[in-house]
């Protein structure tokens, strides 16, 4: 679809009759889908289903138009039925023809015309149809063509630049933290096993270690004073 809706005059389903009846539809709208752009190159438009309501009377608020959803549906079975048994096509997947630069409007109207709606479809047109969209069709559809490999190859080329730009981003990342984690490793002091304001203590041989100096050296002349009392006694 282009985008129109098909609007029938409902009330919401379940409210008695003193509710008054509005102007409700569902649609299908071309909306840019990011991944299948990204993809391609270009714009790729795909199709999202819309509810939209209307208060007949009320000029002045314009119609409310929201992504369709499964209450949608159920609240509004009428709007619903009558959108599935329509016939407004095409479903627009692609590039919309009009949105294309080569071509103008009048010449987009002519395309339309002829069903073709995007810059796909205008590229796979045979040889049978081309002749009867104009004398410039064989034309147009070399341009689409050609608009479309080069689209090609530069959505590839933009992958690959981005791939390679994120592979960069994660080597910085990794020399960032060697980088750091050096600093931090010439930074760290050396590690002491005693805490700070503690000697460590040196161990010597039993030979070396110093005699009691609290015991009375041999020949020492200063003699116990019992002995030297006792010595001093008469015979």
């Amino acid at each position: 679809m282009n985008g129109e809706f098909v609007m029938v005059m409902e009330r919401e389903d379940g409210l008695p009759d003193m509710y008054p009846k509005v102007r409700v539809g569902f649609g299908l709208v071309p909306l840019p889908d990011k991944r299948k752009s990204a993809a391609a190159g270009y714009p790729v438009y795909g199709p999202r289903l819309f509810f939209k309501a209307e208060v007949p009377g009320d000029t002045q608020t314009k119609g409310h138009q929201v992504f369709a959803t499964e209450e949608h549906k159920r609240k509004w079975p009428v709007a619903w039925a009558a959108f599935q048994a329509s016939e407004s096509k095409p479903v627009v997947n692609g590039l919309p023809i009009e949105e294309w630069p080569q071509v103008d409007r009048s010449l987009a109207m002519t395309l339309k015309a002829a069903n073709v709606h995007t810059v796909e479809e205008l590229a796979e047109v045979n040889d049978t149809h081309i002749n009867k969209i104009g004398n410039k069709g064989r034309e147009l559809r070399a341009k689409a063509k050609a608009f479309l490999a080069v689209a090609k190859d530069t959505a590839a080329s933009q992958a690959i630049a981005a791939d390679a730009a994120r592979k960069e981003a994660e080597i910085s990342d990794l020399r960032r933290q060697i980088a750091d984690l050096a600093k931090l490793v010439q930074g760290k002091p050396a590690e002491q096993p005693f805490p700070p304001g503690f000697e460590e203590p040196s161990y010597h041989a039993v030979s070396d270690v110093p005699k009691n100096k609290g015991g009375r050296p041999k020949g020492s002349k200063n003699k116990p004073k019992e002995v030297a009392e006792a010595q001093n006694v008469p015979s």
